[in-house]
């Protein structure tokens, strides 16, 4: 099996060790740094970022950076971070993470977080089925191409996260069904640890992003959300 390239970031050269050697144990391999001078020529190779907040910079304004760059649009991002209230890990989210780790971890946690992040995003292990699978989805001038993970309204192009990818995308296969937010975590996350608010975050952003057509995503009191 390929293994998959990971970049980590962290400024503790004792906890960065104990990071990369977690993760080298999972399977990955890890180009441990402890600064982000050179950054996106390094993640140019990789499908996963791990990386601090507390970094020079902002570890919040270095993700927003990571998503402006076309070049990285598939990158997965995990945040490891010893900054453990709920208000940093949702402008964490709201930025563009993929998935929130604390300190102190569990490696088989992190090692599991990260597997799921690059699952997600689709860079590797892509599953082969005899199943017919539609490429595109859409409504309206809303078109999501399941491949590339390229979302459009009409000729624009829309930057969302993997994670916001994957969502929208289950939201549109079942247009016109509330799905609760257990079914989001399980069937377009894979990973039933994730809270409510975190989904609730995700929807924000995606809303936000779709402009107009994000009205088309409604929020069902105790249920869930439906698409349309």
């Amino acid at each position: 099996m390929r293994m998959s390239n990971l970049v980590a970031v962290d400024g503790e050269v004792e906890i960065g060790g104990l990071i990369a050697e977690t993760l080298t144990e999972g399977g990955f391999n890890v180009d441990y740094q402890t600064s982000t001078q050179g950054l996106e020529q390094r993640l140019s190779t990789a499908q996963a970022l791990v990386m601090d907040l507390r970094i020079p910079g902002g570890g919040v304004e270095l993700i927003r950076s990571l998503r402006e760059n076309v070049g990285l649009e598939g990158l997965g991002i995990v945040v490891l971070s010893g900054v453990t209230n709920e208000k940093a890990k949702l402008e964490a989210f709201g930025a563009g993470a993929d998935d929130y780790v604390t300190k102190p971890f569990s490696p088989r946690e992190l090692i599991a977080r990260v597997k799921a992040v690059i699952r997600r995003s689709g860079k590797v292990g892509k599953a082969q089925s005899s199943e017919y699978r539609p490429q595109r989805l859409g409504h309206g001038a809303l078109e999501l191409h399941l491949e590339s993970h390229k979302v459009f309204i009409g000729s624009e192009l829309i930057y969302l996260t993997f994670t916001e990818f994957k969502i929208l995308a289950e939201l549109l296969r079942n247009k016109g069904v509330v799905l609760s937010r257990e079914h989001l975590r399980a069937t377009a996350l894979n990973d039933t640890n994730v809270t409510d608010r975190t989904i609730d975050v995700h929807l924000t952003a995606v809303r936000k992003k779709l402009g107009q057509m994000g009205s088309e995503v409604h929020t069902v009191r105790g249920r869930g959300y439906r698409f349309g």
